[in-house]
């Protein structure tokens, strides 16, 4: 855990003292080195909780293929595969295959690599799971070795893939444009098109760039247009000189292939998917070795920017621009979880990812983590473990086990940022500060201290029934549980309900970060009795949600017609 905050040596001193060590705290150990840059130290871990007896899982295969990538060791990786399977007799998923195959196309060995996509093909582990990564990772293989058979292959692979899951999505009416015009490639020849842009114009409706277009439209790249930088590269602010438009240009890192990786999967994500409150993917470009991605200028930029470690003098964001965001980024979550079929996991949802034009309106940035949900009757997805720590479901990081709710984990997170005004992760505070949701837990306990967790900069100017409720929808969302959380969708109606600002001489609502009206101080009184009122209206809203679903799905049955959800205004599409 604390590895992903850059302190590997104390996390090495936690885990040794550990009293009594099991293969949760094993393989959490071993993840953490492997993919923060020590992963040769991983593998000792993985050989010392052999010799000891301990059994490892699939998510311990997972670490440890995952340390051999890092490191090159083909045949280290290869050895510890055979062993998972015939010493432990345990299945491989699509995240082995995808450790196994990256690390194979990295050392050039494409043979090898499309051997074992047979292999899965053969045991129909691709059936019902996404491959794109796998294709992402031969196709930048063989792109760099110029190997054009294995290449056509991939290219017809990842663009089945693509068919599947744009005709989906489109039988459930959630993709847009002629679905007509996109065919399933059903052989080689139509390789040039399933790689260049597909069989019609409509079927993935981002447009394409060139470099020198992007260059020019940054100043080639200049430190003066540098926005934000990443995991997976740098963003800068651009100027189309054909539309005159203002964007947002995604330069990905050409170091490895993950930024293949990240660059498809954004592509073919925010493609399909259309919101309101998620950013818009203007374009693309693929020149030669440039991964890039055009999006829509966002001009106020992210939430962080605006809510965490504020200058001295800067105006803070005021409580109703808060609750706002939070409101819009969960209606963003809300279409990727219950409006997309299949549904999609976010999978990396924090303040920074939080984008806001220039009347406050959040919408959710950076999909390249984003994978397919569960479908049918299986409950989760398994995954290796990414994201930020922090942010992240403790389900999630011991098991790897991946569901809707490990994104509601995320945004109860978020929310709590909002409330507090304080990182999720802070290494400058003491002991158990260091991490917001573990210094919050002991207070959401006890209503008499829910104040202690309002950001001094709002000086309690907000609706004490509003930040109570806020509060209440936060520990809800936090709850170690998955089962125990609620929807997302039913988190959507609860944040709907919270008391709207009084605009009398306001010229727009939520508009500006300005300070609201002075509210009225909260005594130890008001705060209990404010408290357990608005807990009582969050449970009968999540309640209600829930009802309505019901209710909903009841006369979809019986009508077979979509029906609008009447709190929200939202149809069921």
């Amino acid at each position: 855990m604390y590895s992903k905050s850059g302190n590997l040596c104390y996390t090495l001193r936690l885990f040794e003292a550990m009293e009594k060590k099991n293969v949760v705290s094993w393989t959490s150990a071993i993840m953490e080195f492997a993919v923060h840059g020590s992963a040769f130290q991983a593998l000792e871990l993985f050989q010392c909780m052999v010799n000891i007896g301990a059994k490892p899982n699939e998510v311990t295969f997972t670490a440890v293929l995952t340390a051999c990538s890092h490191c090159g060791l083909v045949d280290q990786g290869l050895q510890y595969f055979t062993q998972m399977i015939k010493q432990y007799g345990l299945t491989p998923d699509e995240e082995h295959y995808t450790c196994l195959i990256d690390l194979l196309v990295r050392n050039g060995r494409l043979e090898e690599a499309w051997d074992l996509v047979e292999g899965m093909e053969e045991n129909h582990l691709n059936d019902g799971c996404s491959t794109g990564a796998i294709w992402a990772a031969l196709l930048g293989a063989c792109q760099l070795y110029e190997n054009v058979e294995i290449g056509k292959k991939a290219a017809a692979g990842m663009w089945n893939e693509v068919y599947g899951l744009r005709e989906s999505w489109r039988k459930r009416g959630h993709a847009d444009g002629k679905p007509e015009n996109l065919r399933k490639v059903p052989s080689e020849g139509t390789h040039q098109k399933a790689s260049n842009k597909g069989d019609g114009q409509n079927n993935i409706a981002a447009q394409t760039f060139t470099f020198r277009e992007l260059a020019t439209a940054t100043k080639n790249f200049r430190s003066e247009c540098l926005i934000g930088e990443g995991g997976f590269g740098r963003v800068y602010k651009g100027h189309l000189n054909k539309t005159g438009q203002t964007v947002a240009v995604k330069q990905l890192d050409r170091n490895g292939l993950q930024g293949n990786r990240e660059f498809l999967v954004e592509v073919l994500m925010l493609s399909l998917l259309h919101h309101t409150n998620l950013v818009n993917l203007i374009g693309y470009c693929a020149d030669g070795d440039q991964r890039l991605l055009v999006y829509e200028y966002m001009p106020l930029g992210s939430l962080e920017d605006h809510l965490l470690d504020l200058e001295p003098g800067r105006i803070p964001l005021d409580w109703f621009s808060r609750m706002k965001i939070a409101l819009y980024a969960a209606k963003g979550l809300e279409y990727l979880h219950h409006k997309a079929n299949p549904p999609v996991i976010y999978r990396d949802l924090k303040s920074s990812n939080i984008l806001l034009d220039k009347e406050y309106n959040a919408k959710l940035s950076d999909f390249g983590l984003a994978k397919v949900g569960p479908t049918g009757d299986n409950t989760h997805v398994s995954s290796r473990v990414m994201g930020t720590y922090g942010y992240c479901a403790p389900e999630y990081q011991q098991t790897g086990k991946l569901t809707i709710k490990s994104d509601v984990y995320s945004f109860g997170v978020v929310l709590l940022e909002l409330i507090t005004g304080k990182r999720a992760v802070d290494i400058t505070r003491h002991g158990h500060q260091q991490n917001l949701v573990t210094w919050a837990e002991p207070i959401f306990k006890d209503a008499r201290r829910h104040i202690e967790l309002a950001d001094p900069l709002l000086e309690a100017n907000f609706p004490k029934k509003s930040f109570s409720q806020a509060v209440a929808i936060a520990s809800m969302c936090l709850q170690d549980d998955p089962v125990v959380r609620p929807l997302i969708s039913d988190v959507v109606t609860a944040l709907s309900t919270l008391p709207a600002p009084d605009t009398t001489g306001l010229d727009s609502p939520f508009a500006s970060p300005t300070r609201a009206p002075p509210q009225m101080q909260m005594s130890t009184e008001d705060i209990i009795t404010s408290t357990k009122e608005c807990q009582r209206e969050v449970a009968e809203a999540i309640e209600w949600g829930s009802n309505s679903r019901t209710q909903n799905a009841r006369s979809l049955a019986s009508c077979g017609s979509s029906v609008g959800h009447p709190h929200l205004g939202l149809s069921h599409q």
